[in-house]
């Protein structure tokens, strides 16, 4: 369900709050968070409301249908026992997010103090993609909210955690360093995301392929990519994250080779996904605009998928992975 517009009394109820906020937050950036916090709350109320209209309506019609003989204390009693099964289904849904979230919290630990191993006894080797995740969280949390990316705050957060932090030469770069210089590629020509969840026989034909998930769906999007688009196939990255304990999905971009040709992209991304119930969702692109954040988004469960798969989790074009490199350096001297 979409939002529905707020009312003037609602928008009254919002500035009246932040009016009485500007004392306590003096930090334009906390501010901004509070407001959004605020209005996100306002909104899921609005929402409810709107949504519990449209149950009574939807109720009381059937009643009516079937001749009721009291249809308003029948529609009202399914309406509320529809939003107690959905307010369960959102308490099961939270649970399940919650313990991924755990999950992830307990591997990211345990992979940084692993790496922090490593190095301590290979100190000529670099091993450090935790800490360029770190590096990568950091920037990108501080781009989505509109603050400065380097320096400041952030560079000193990310010193803190890892002393003396440098971006290093691309033939020393992690992974999630490729894919943040893949994402400002992406976006720098102008990119579509990916965010594609796959069907079950695709999933399970990808987990048996013996060149592993990623390379079995790199060929299944390049093919329907040049069945859509022929020679003129874009370039595109992914990377493999893992939705639950049987099922992973896909999160990447897609360079636009074409103004209006979006619906297009996401039609052939959802052939390589198969067959999947409700279409429209399987796939829902939309502009490379925050090209750090969204790395980092795409980046953010590496270290729980990797539990689950042992061979490479991204993979990405020759073309868009030779200019993400080219431009490695001019990247490197922006932080």
């Amino acid at each position: 369900m979409k939002d529905v517009p707020l009312s003037p009394e609602q928008e009254r109820e919002i500035a009246t709050a932040l009016i009485g906020m500007e004392g306590d937050l003096n930090d334009p950036v906390a501010l901004a968070r509070y407001e959004k916090q605020l209005r996100r709350l306002v909104q899921d109320g609005a929402n409810a409301s709107a949504k519990g209209r449209i149950r009574f309506r939807e109720q009381l019609a059937i009643a009516q249908s079937f001749g009721h003989p009291e249809p308003e204390e029948y529609a009202r009693n399914q309406a509320a026992h529809l939003a107690k099964i959905e307010a369960l289904e959102r308490r099961r849904d939270r649970s399940f997010r919650q313990a991924k979230a755990d999950i992830l919290k307990f591997a990211n630990k345990a992979a940084a103090k692993v790496e922090k191993t490593s190095r301590t006894a290979h100190t000529s080797l670099r091993r450090r993609a935790q800490a360029d995740r770190f590096f990568l969280a950091t920037t990108g949390v501080a781009e989505k909210e509109g603050r400065p990316v380097k320096g400041g705050l952030v560079g000193a957060e990310i010193q803190k955690k890892y002393p003396g932090y440098r971006l290093p030469h691309w033939e020393k770069t992690t992974m999630p360093l490729k894919v943040m210089a893949l994402s400002v590629e992406s976006h720098k020509q102008g990119a579509h995301t990916i965010s594609l969840h796959l069907s079950k026989d695709i999933d399970e034909a990808a987990r048996r392929s013996p060149r592993g998930i990623v390379s079995y769906m790199q060929d299944r999007i390049r093919k329907a990519m040049r069945e859509t688009f022929a020679d003129d196939a874009p370039e595109f990255w992914f990377v493999l994250e893992r939705d639950n304990a049987i099922r992973f999905h896909l999160h990447g971009a897609v360079v636009i080779p074409q103004p209006g040709c979006e619906p297009m992209i996401d039609e052939a991304l959802r052939k390589a996904g198969g067959s999947w119930s409700q279409k429209s969702f399987q796939q829902v692109g939309r502009p490379v605009s925050q090209p750090i954040w969204w790395a980092h988004y795409t980046t953010k469960s590496l270290n729980l998928t990797v539990i689950d798969i042992d061979t490479r989790l991204f993979a990405s074009t020759l073309g868009i992975r030779q200019a993400a490199r080219d431009g490695w350096d001019g990247l490197r001297r922006q932080f």
